[in-house]
């Protein structure tokens, strides 16, 4: 199987940016997951936890906030404990065959 590191430099930008978005929230997922944040609740870093109550930002970050959890930590949650399981996760996103501009 092919790394990362092993594609052409164009190939890896491609797939960077066709990626970029998704790996993020997965990403802020996971950590939520690992670091069991609680239910209601996404962590950014150790000491930067938004919260889908939270007074501080507006009606619509609190409802991307709320699909986020709902959609994506909550069956994390269910279905994965194991941070290997996490990372092929991510590897999946990263290396998605349908991105444009990639040669193999």
């Amino acid at each position: 199987m092919i790394t990362f590191k092993q594609l052409p430099p164009n190939d890896q930008k491609a797939l960077l940016r066709s990626s970029a978005p998704e790996i993020l929230v997965f990403s802020i997922c996971c950590f939520s997951v690992q670091n069991n944040s609680g239910p209601d609740y996404l962590l950014l870093d150790k000491d930067l936890v938004i919260s889908r109550n939270g007074r501080q930002f507006e009606a619509a970050i609190r409802n991307i906030v709320s699909f986020i959890i709902d959609t994506i930590v909550e069956p994390l949650r269910e279905i994965l404990s194991d941070r290997f399981e996490l990372s092929r996760l991510r590897r999946i996103i990263l290396f998605n065959p349908a991105a444009k501009s990639t040669h193999q």
